[in-house]
């Protein structure tokens, strides 16, 4: 009868031991710098939303405190309706905004035009404006050889959109003649700069 005795397992020689516990060593290292990093970009995740909501708060503060200091008056020449070349002038207050434009040359060329508007984009230095407008017009067409050319006339009322950036103006809309002998519809279209005070 043979009698089998369990034989020992063999001790792994030093370097094989050595090796592993640099590579557990290497992964346990690489494990706490990927929770330190993890950790950190959540933080600093968090840090950055409560501050995007504090500006923003902040913003909406600034623009209900600034509400006066954010009006000005404006005046300057254009170019467009009603008259050709116009004398400007208009009255930013917070949103609202109120023209007044317009020339006279005689009793057959000139014109005026007033408008009331809301700014939807209110910048410090840039407004973007929607406004109601109205006016009249009456012109003699200088360029025209006959005598017996036509004055045109019109009064009009309509919607324009306005931009004003650092002075720079421009109008553009469309208006319905409520009288007159101008054919329907009506551009409305003006450009110039216009000086700012009370900033």
């Amino acid at each position: 009868m043979t009698i089998l005795v369990p034989s020992r397992a063999k001790p792994l020689p030093l370097p094989t031991l050595r090796l592993r516990s640099v590579r557990v060593w290497r992964v346990a290292r690489r494990l706490k710098l990927f929770c330190f990093f993890l950790l950190f970009g959540l933080l600093s995740a968090a840090e950055a939303s409560d501050k995007f909501t504090q500006a923003y708060q902040d913003a909406d503060e600034a623009v209900e405190r600034n509400r006066v200091t954010n009006s000005f008056f404006a005046i300057g020449p254009t170019v467009g309706l009603p008259a050709g070349l116009n004398a400007h002038a208009s009255l930013y207050l917070w949103r609202f905004v109120v023209h007044g434009v317009g020339m006279f040359y005689s009793p057959d060329f000139m014109g005026a035009q007033g408008g009331v508007g809301f700014s939807f984009l209110n910048g410090a230095r840039i407004r973007h404006s929607v406004s109601l407008v109205g006016g009249f017009m009456r012109r003699n067409p200088i360029l025209s050889t006959s005598s017996m050319a036509t004055i045109q006339d019109a009064t009009y009322a309509g919607v324009a959109y306005e931009f004003f950036a650092d002075g720079f103006f421009v109008q553009v809309g469309l208006a319905h003649g409520l009288s007159g002998n101008m054919a329907n519809p009506i551009l409305i279209f003006q450009t110039g700069y216009l000086f700012s005070f009370m900033n």
